[in-house]
């Protein structure tokens, strides 16, 4: 067990995928599931820079495409991006309509979808393995407090705590 969560703390809680989804389960409204993600930006998160940031090399930069679906949008990256967070930004309209439960997807070529994110979270100590998803039991069932203003990024850094590594 030692072993496995010592390549899980090396490994940062990166998790690598070239397609990731924001799916919104429940609004701050109570609607389940919304028609609309109501999110302004949603991009995955390395070291807490965004990929594109991260990933860019003199005369290249990596781009991501955006496309919604009922109640989530689907970023598709050019090619596979190690990520050890999210962040969504809240949409201009009401604040009634902000995600406050939801549930990330890293998803391979094949359609196998892993989640690699959600508005709430718990460790797992027994999770030893050395996978490449993060140390957490992720649940979308779990209400997160979204901030009310507008335009506002919430940032989920999904690496362990530095003070686990000691």
């Amino acid at each position: 067990m030692l072993v496995g969560w010592a390549r899980r703390l090396g490994s940062d809680g990166r998790t690598s995928h070239r397609v990731f989804r924001l799916s919104v389960l429940e609004t701050r409204n109570g609607s389940r599931p919304p028609l609309a993600p109501h999110v302004l930006s949603f991009g995955m998160l390395r070291d807490e820079q965004d990929v594109e940031k991260a990933l860019e090399r003199p005369g290249r930069v990596v781009r991501r495409e955006r496309r919604e679906e009922e109640g989530a949008v689907v970023i598709t990256y050019e090619e596979r991006v190690e990520a050890n967070g999210f962040y969504l930004v809240t949409a201009e309209g009401e604040e009634e309509l902000d995600p406050v439960r939801f549930e990330v997807y890293g998803e391979e070529e094949d359609g196998r979808r892993t989640m690699v994110g959600a508005s709430g979270w718990s460790l797992d100590w027994l999770r030893a393995d050395a996978s490449s998803s993060p140390p957490w039991k992720l649940s979308g069932s779990k209400e997160y407090n979204t901030t009310t203003r507008r335009r506002a990024v919430e940032a989920f850094d999904l690496r362990p705590p530095r003070a686990w590594t000691l």
